[in-house]
């Protein structure tokens, strides 16, 4: 692998954040987003353990600008699990060196991101 590749390369990273951290600031949304928001509707559905999905715009008080941000509620068990499925769809769409960060919400957070965002996958 190229050098160039290596630096832009990103796998996933699991972390825990504190939420004074995390502010979200509205709803991710036009053309693409509604692409791969489809594509992650399709994947949901086959991952019984989440409940619902948003496409926030998050800011995360060491980052330059908000961003846009995959947040899944519950915390799966086999969150690697569905890391990787939900990235596959996205890299379908986006170029490979272009990434999502996914946040995973326990109910505070929830409640936090609906504030300013709507599911765009609510489980049935």
């Amino acid at each position: 692998m190229s050098f160039i590749k290596r630096l832009f390369r990103r796998e996933p990273i699991i972390f825990n954040t504190k939420y004074a951290s995390i502010t979200f600031v509205g709803e991710q949304s036009g053309d693409i987003e509604t692409t791969i928001k489809s594509k992650w509707i399709t994947t949901l559905r086959e991952l019984p353990q989440i409940d619902e999905a948003y496409l926030a715009v998050v800011d995360f008080r060491d980052s330059e600008t908000p961003h846009p941000v995959l947040c899944l509620f519950p915390r799966p068990k086999n969150e690697r699990l569905v890391i990787d499925l939900l990235s596959k769809d996205f890299k379908s769409v986006f170029r490979k060196e272009v990434f999502i960060d996914i946040l995973f919400l326990d109910t505070t957070l929830k409640e936090k991101c609906k504030k300013v965002c709507q599911a765009f996958y609510i489980k049935q």
